[in-house]
This record gives C-alpha cells, sequence and structure tokens, in this order.
C-alpha cells in the first residue's frame, strides 16, 4: 500500500507539472496574440478614413455585382425556357365583342320574380284564409251562431288601454264608451216584457274582453241612476278588483262559506251607485259554490237592493261554472273575439248554452283590430250610415288630416 500510495504522489506530481508548463505556455500565447491586435488596430489607425470606407464600399460593390449577375443569368435561363415551348393554339378569328350582355337579363328576372313573389304572397294569403275557421267580423257571427248581435266593441286605443275596464267612466267620449252605451240599449230592448236584473256576461275562451265588457256595462248602467252590483264569479282567475283599482280582498267565496256577510264584502267603486263584490280567496270546489243553494240565495237577496246584477262568470269551454249559473241568471251575453275563436268552439258554445237553457239574449263581439276606431250607427262598430264619431283631429290618420276641411 505504501508502494502504491508513493506511485499514487509521484504521478499527481507529474501531472500538476504538466498543468502548470500548459497553463504558462498558454499565457505566453495569450500575451503574444494580445500584441498582435493591439499591433494591428495600431496599423489600421494609421489608415486614412476615405481608404476604409473605399474598401467597404468596394466590398459592396463585388456582392451586388455578384447578386445582380446570378438573377440575370437565371432571367435569361427561364426566357430560354418559355421561348423553347411551342403552343397548339392559334387565333383563327379574333372574339366579336356583343353590344349589349347576353346574361344576366337584369329587368326580365326583376319582372319574372316581382310577378312570381306576387301570385306566390296571394296564394299564401288564400291559402291561410282558407285554413283560418275563426269567426272574423260580427256579419259571420251572427250568420254561423243564429243569434242577435247586441254590439260590437271597437279597438280601445293605447291611450285609454290603462282604463280599459272604466273606460265608459274615465273616457266617456271614446268611441268604445258609445258602443257599451249602444250594448246597455240593445240589452233593454232584448228583453222588454221579462225581468233582467240578473245579467251574465261569459265568453268561449279566457281573454276574450269578457271582464272588461262586464266592468263597462256595470258602469254604463249605473250611470243612468240604477244601482248597480258587479259580482265577480270567476273563482279561478278573477282579475275584476284589477280593473277598478282595489286590492285582492274579502269576496264570494267568504260570503258563500258564510264566513261574512253581503253587506260586508260588497265594497264601493269611484262610479256613483256602483257597488264590487270580489271574487275572494280560490275555492278548491268552485263549480258546487257557484252551484249552491247559498248563491242562489244571496242573488235573491241582492234582488231586493239592486236595480241591476252584472255576473262576471268563466268562459264557458274552459270549466262547468258558467253553465250553472245561467239557472240562476235573467240574461246571459256571449262575447266572442273577432278573429280568435273557431267556429267549431262557438258552436259548441252555443250548444252547452242551449242545453242548459240558458236566457242568452246575445253576443258580443270583441273587435281588437285598430281598424275598428270608430263606431257607426246601428252597431257600435265601424260602419253603418256614416254617422261617426271622432274624439278630436289627433285620432284621425295623418294622411286625412291634410285633406280635412277647416271648419
Amino acid at each position: 500500500m505504501k508502494l502504491v500510495q508513493a506511485q499514487i504522489d509521484e504521478l499527481q506530481k507529474k501531472i500538476q507539472a504538466t498543468y502548470e508548463s500548459s497553463l504558462r505556455s498558454l499565457a505566453q500565447q495569450e500575451g503574444s496574440l494580445s500584441k498582435d491586435i493591439q499591433r494591428y488596430e495600431a496599423e489600421l489607425k494609421r489608415l486614412p478614413v476615405a481608404e476604409r470606407d473605399l474598401a467597404r464600399l468596394m466590398r459592396l460593390t463585388k456582392v451586388n455585382a455578384d447578386i445582380y449577375t446570378f438573377l440575370l443569368q437565371k432571367h435569361e435561363e427561364a426566357r430560354i425556357a418559355k421561348a423553347s415551348t411551342i403552343s397548339n393554339i392559334k387565333v383563327v378569328d379574333p372574339a366579336i365583342v356583343a353590344d349589349y350582355p347576353v346574361s344576366p337579363q337584369k329587368r326580365k328576372n326583376l319582372m319574372l320574380g316581382l310577378i312570381v313573389g306576387l301570385m306566390a304572397g296571394v296564394g299564401l294569403c288564400f291559402f291561410r284564409d282558407y285554413l283560418d275557421d275563426t269567426l272574423k267580423d260580427p256579419e259571420q257571427v251572427k250568420r254561423t251562431l243564429g243569434m242577435p248581435l247586441l254590439a260590437v266593441i271597437p279597438f280601445i286605443s293605447i291611450k285609454d288601454s290603462n282604463n280599459a275596464g272604466t273606460i265608459c267612466h274615465d273616457s266617456p267620449r271614446a268611441p268604445a264608451s258609445e258602443a257599451f252605451r249602444s250594448l246597455r240599449t240593445g240589452l233593454h230592448f232584448c228583453a222588454l216584457k221579462k225581468e233582467k236584473k240578473v245579467t251574465l256576461v261569459t265568453s268561449t275562451f279566457p281573454g276574450e274582453g269578457k271582464s272588461t265588457i262586464a266592468s263597462n256595462l256595470a258602469i254604463t248602467l249605473a250611470q243612468t241612476g240604477n244601482k248597480v252590483l258587479i259580482v265577480d264569479c270567476d273563482l279561478r282567475r278573477s282579475t275584476l278588483h284589477e280593473k277598478f283599482g282595489h286590492q285582492k280582498g274579502v269576496g264570494l267565496t267568504e260570503v258563500l262559506a258564510g264566513d261574512i256577510s253581503a253587506v260586508q264584502a260588497i265594497q264601493g267603486c269611484k262610479v256613483e251607485n256602483l257597488h264590487l263584490l270580489q271574487a275572494g280567496p280560490y275555492p278548491p270546489n268552485p263549480a258546487e259554490l257557484l252551484g249552491s243553494e247559498g248563491m242562489a240565495r244571496f242573488l235573491e237577496e241582492m234582488r231586493e237592493i239592486y236595480g241591476h246584477i252584472i255576473i262576471d262568470a268563466p268562459p264557458v269551454l274552459a270549466v262547468t261554472d258558467a253553465p250553472l249559473l245561467t239557472q240562476i241568471s235573467d240574461l246571459v251575453i256571449l262575447v266572442l273575439e273577432a278573429g280568435r275563436v273557431p267556429a267549431k268552439a262557438a258552436l259548441r258554445t252555443r250548444e252547452m248554452l242551449l242545453g242548459a237553457a240558458a236566457p242568452v239574449a246575445g253576443i258580443v263581439v270583441s273587435d281588437r283590430t285598430a281598424n275598428s276606431s270608430g263606431y257607426g250607427y246601428g252597431y257600435g262598430y265601424g260602419y253603418g250610415y256614416g254617422y261617426g264619431y271622432q274624439a278630436d283631429d289627433e285620432k284621425k290618420p295623418w294622411w286625412r288630416k291634410f285633406g280635412a276641411k277647416k271648419k
């Protein structure tokens, strides 16, 4: 081990000596190169600036000349290759330029498109009209159902739509108010020889304007000096209290259940001689309550107090409440919205009312189209003998104002 260790020490010394000699040699070479660089830099600095710029420009000139020569050579090679290609196409005669374009024929295509579009549109309109079996106008309603037409309630403008339930009181000179007064007159003459204290207002479907017609009919009757009670008998979806601006509270349900008396439940309205009985909370058995003896006794009591009782009943086809209420009513008014109720549904409603032996006084057509903004001589509608009403000049269409004669 001592011998081996001595050999190792001797090798380490040799390696150390070799490393040190190499390091010294490299240091000497580095010093020599540094001296050469310094010498060359000193010689370069002694050269004039113009010669240095000339040398740089000569290098650039040589490089650009080589690039130009290379590109020129490639261009000539491409030109020779193009010229060596032989084409088999020959021009026999030059093309003749037309005075007018052959295609497209714009005028002809536009005319054909216009004619075909008009024909397709008219055909589509006739097809939709063929498929649409709704009752669109009062004459069609009267002819289909075979019932008297009491009135046609025209379109209520946006200005009066917020108070549509009381438009006869808030806007007495509006066309719709005159239509409701025509309805009042029609009811008066339709049953001259029978008692007509209890009038029931119903419809075929929900949302046909039944509650609005009932409330305004009650207002027109109250305006004649009669004491009127309007009863909300729609115990599933009551809206009558909203039309008179009341909060939902106690009503007919509590009266029929015996929780409160009718005097406590009946509320006054802003219209003189008019009182309101709300529907009250929704019961689980509306049909049983409306068809009970308590409902009949309640109406008999109210007959002694009020000159007219208007019942806002649910739609006929939706529930069975309306046919039950017809048994204790003197008159029944059927409300139909033009352009919404199919003929089959209207005939089914008629059959149900006749099957219940309902005393149907006639039909009131609710026309919500903007074309019926005026009213005529007979029906409170936009046709008749030319006797019309216009509340003010702003309600006229703008194109008619220019031709209006000043009075």
